[in-house]
């Protein structure tokens, strides 16, 4: 035991003891060693700490305030052996991180790669969850961070992200597609004509799904779906191979399709069709959570405009 809690030990003790020979025993020690170490303090502080020619022995004005000094230094001692501990048990923390599909589906690998890099002492779980369960996942602590629609709970801290228009992929072997640009401009009228044309739709049962059924209701658009996959992704590369058409987002075009290849992408109007994205921690989480949670947005924030500035 190092002689500074030793003597701390040995001066708390006295104030329960009537001698030093019962101090010695109630700490398992010697009692010449117990006076050896009051003896070398008394030398280094230059005066008497314990009154040791009467009985019961009493701790000095100076004993006192030396007892009150070790204390204080004792408990800053423990609270920063905890606080060590924690940041190290944190830097072996497991964060994860859940994405609704269509971030997941255009963004996941480069995010997922440039985080690690931020964050390189902790592994980063990465999973693909739908919207609806987005609130309950963070709730029961089965994710840390998720990225989909913003959730009123005041239990969580939002931070937005611009919406991500959605829009329809065109090739050049639909009627309205026009060549020499990449953005085409929506209209009603051109919306319709993707009427019985070629569509690969999304299983799913998300919420962009039950808008774009809306939507196709709406405008009485009967597509002829002759593929329907799992994901935004898996659904553009299809179109891209069979030249027809699919929903897909900015990110996942510019990954599938050349900016001098004959596509179009028809965006929606926000108002029409829109991801209003968010990144998503509880107001509960741990400093490292947090802050791989703003990290996080940073980048995808920083990815959305660099894909809109190089189209």
């Amino acid at each position: 035991m190092h002689n500074t809690q030793l003597l701390l030990n040995i001066l708390n003790t006295v104030r329960y003891e009537d001698t030093l020979t019962t101090v010695a025993a109630r700490l398992y020690l010697s009692q010449p060693y117990v006076s050896k170490i009051i003896k070398e303090a008394e030398q280094k502080y230059g005066m008497t700490l314990i009154l040791r020619n009467k009985v019961p022995i009493t701790l000095t004005d100076a004993g006192t305030v030396l007892l009150q000094s070790l204390t204080q230094i004792e408990n800053t001692n423990q609270a920063l052996a905890q606080r060590l501990e924690t940041l190290k048990r944190h830097e072996n923390e497991t964060i994860n991180i859940a994405f609704n599909q269509p971030v997941a589906s255009a963004e996941l690998a480069q995010l997922a790669t440039q985080l690690k890099a931020s964050f390189p002492d902790n592994r980063l779980n990465f999973f693909e969850r739908s919207t609806s369960s987005s609130e309950n996942l963070l709730l029961s602590q089965q994710m840390d961070i998720v990225v989909g629609p913003r959730q009123n709970n005041p239990a969580f801290v939002c931070q937005s992200l611009d919406q991500t228009q959605v829009g329809f992929l065109i090739s050049n072997e639909c009627r309205v597609y026009e060549p020499g640009r990449f953005i085409y401009p929506y209209s009603a009228a051109d919306l319709s004509e993707l009427s019985h044309y070629d569509y690969i739709g999304l299983s799913d049962r998300s919420l962009l799904q039950q808008q774009l059924n809306a939507l196709f209701e709406q405008h009485h658009i009967q597509v002829e779906e002759i593929l329907s996959l799992p994901d935004i992704f898996t659904a553009t590369r299809a179109a891209y191979d069979l030249k027809t058409t699919t929903l897909t987002t900015m990110a996942i075009a510019a990954t599938v399709i050349q900016p001098d290849e004959p596509y179009n992408l028809m965006m929606l109007p926000p108002e029409i069709i829109a991801l209003d994205n968010t990144v998503i921690h509880t107001n509960k989480a741990s400093t490292l959570v947090a802050a791989c949670s703003h990290a996080l947005w940073q980048l995808l924030s920083q990815t959305r405009s660099a894909l809109v500035d190089n189209r």
